[in-house]
């Protein structure tokens, strides 16, 4: 589990989400960060027909340290 923030007008919303971190053993990188949140349509005041929300997935790369 993952805690993420969305920050609108200065107020912070907490989302909770999955993550996953994997371990590479290369040269250049250290690690993959996986990250999935899902997010109402009306906290970004996005206005969809029905009850619809955002996916965001976010997939960061580390470089290992020297």
């Amino acid at each position: 589990e993952v805690e993420g923030y969305l920050i609108k007008n200065g107020n912070a919303t907490r989302l909770p989400g999955t993550g996953h971190l994997e371990h590479i053993f290369g040269e250049t990188y250290a690690c993959v960060l996986n990250m999935d949140f899902e997010v109402p349509s009306h906290i970004m005041n996005i206005e969809w027909p029905g009850d619809n929300n955002v996916q965001i997935k976010m997939h960061t790369i580390l470089n290992k340290e020297n």
